[in-house]
């Protein structure tokens, strides 16, 4: 997702949002772990710089508060 569309949610949605990608990534490192190879092993990276960019987000939001 683009950091343009993420700025355009609300904290509310920002914060489900965090936590919807911290269970995919859970999953994601689960299969890996048990298939011990990944098809699609980009997808952690992905999920992983998603959650990042959420964060930091939501940290400019605190601090401008």
């Amino acid at each position: 997702m683009k950091i343009k569309d993420l700025r355009e949610k609300s904290v509310e949605q920002l914060k489900s949002m965090e936590l919807e990608l911290l269970a995919k990534l859970y999953n994601k490192k689960n299969e890996a772990r048990v298939a011990k190879k990944m098809e699609k092993s980009h997808e952690i990276k992905a999920l992983k710089k998603t959650r990042a960019q959420i964060l930091t987000l939501l940290a400019e939001t605190e601090a401008s508060n």
